[in-house]
C-alpha cells in the first residue's frame, strides 16, 4: 500500500523551461534589445554552458546543478567563496557583450549580473493544474525532493506557495549529492522512517529520478510531458495520467 509520494520540482510541479525561456528574454529585453534576440540567446547560452562545463571537476557538481544555477541566489558563493563566483558572473558577462560588441561601461556588466541576481523569480510559473492535483493527494506524506542549491531551489516552492502541501522539502545540497546517486532517496527515508515498497517517486529526470528512486526500492513514475520516450514501465504525461497511475497502484 502507497502511503508516501516524493516529488521532484522542476518540469514537475513548475514550468522550468518556460521560465528560463520568459527569463532569458526578459535580460535581451532591458539590455540588449538592439540586437537580434536569436543572436543574443545563442551567446548567452554558449557563455553560460562554456563556464557551467568549467565547474564539473568541483564536488558540488554532483548536486546535479543546472546552468542557471551559476547567478539564481548564492549557492556558488558557498563553495567557490564570493570572490570567485563573482569573478565566474562577470566573465560571463563581459563576454557576452565583447562577442555582441557592446561597450562594457557605466558597469554595465554589474547592472545585468544585479538584474539576473534579483529578478529571476518573477518569472516563476507553476504548471497549469499542479494545486489541484496536490490537494488531491493529501491523504498520502508528500515529500519535495529536488536536485541544486537550497536557497534556490526551496525558494522557488516557497514563492509559489508549493511548500505548504509537503511534510518535508529538501534539496540535494541537503542530502550530500544529486538524486542519480540515489543518497538523498535513502536519507530521505531514514530521516522520516519510510519504507520503500509504500513510496513512490515522481519525475521529469530518467536518470534522477527514475532510476535513482529505483535502485533505493521506491516505485519511480517518469513524468514525461514531452513524450521524449516510452523506456519506463509507470510514464505519465500530463497529471490525470499521474492520478490514474497513482489510483491504481
Amino acid at each position: 500500500m502507497i502511503k508516501n509520494i516524493i516529488f521532484d520540482l522542476d518540469e514537475t510541479l513548475i514550468e522550468t523551461r518556460k521560465f528560463l525561456d520568459n527569463f532569458v528574454k526578459s535580460i535581451h529585453q532591458n539590455f540588449f534589445s538592439n540586437i537580434e534576440f536569436e543572436l543574443f540567446k545563442k551567446v548567452f547560452y554558449e557563455e553560460i554552458k562554456k563556464e557551467y562545463e568549467k565547474l564539473k571537476d568541483h564536488e558540488f557538481f554532483d548536486l546535479g546543478l543546472g546552468y542557471f544555477d551559476i547567478y539564481f541566489e548564492n549557492g556558488l558563493d558557498r563553495f567557490l567563496g564570493i570572490k570567485k563566483s563573482s569573478q565566474i558572473r562577470e566573465r560571463i558577462v563581459s563576454n557576452i557583450l565583447s562577442k555582441l560588441n557592446i561597450d562594457n561601461s557605466n558597469n554595465l556588466s554589474t547592472k545585468i549580473i544585479r538584474y539576473m541576481m534579483s529578478k529571476w523569480q518573477n518569472h516563476l510559473e507553476k504548471i497549469d493544474g499542479v494545486d489541484e492535483l496536490l490537494n488531491k493527494l493529501q491523504n498520502y506524506n508528500l515529500y519535495l525532493l529536488t536536485d541544486g542549491f537550497t536557497d534556490t531551489q526551496l525558494s522557488r516552492a516557497y514563492f509559489l506557495n508549493l511548500d505548504k502541501y509537503f511534510k518535508r522539502s529538501y534539496a540535494s545540497e541537503d542530502l550530500e549529492k544529486g538524486k542519480k546517486f540515489s543518497i538523498p532517496f535513502m536519507l530521505l527515508m531514514k530521516e522520516n522512517n519510510l519504507i520503500p515498497e509504500e513510496t513512490l517517486m515522481i519525475g521529469d529526470n530518467y536518470q534522477s529520478d527514475y532510476l535513482g528512486a529505483k535502485k533505493c526500492g521506491i516505485t519511480p513514475i517518469y513524468f514525461d510531458r514531452y513524450n521524449r520516450d516510452d523506456i519506463a514501465l509507470l510514464k505519465a504525461s500530463n497529471y490525470d495520467e499521474l492520478l490514474n497511475i497513482i489510483n491504481s497502484l
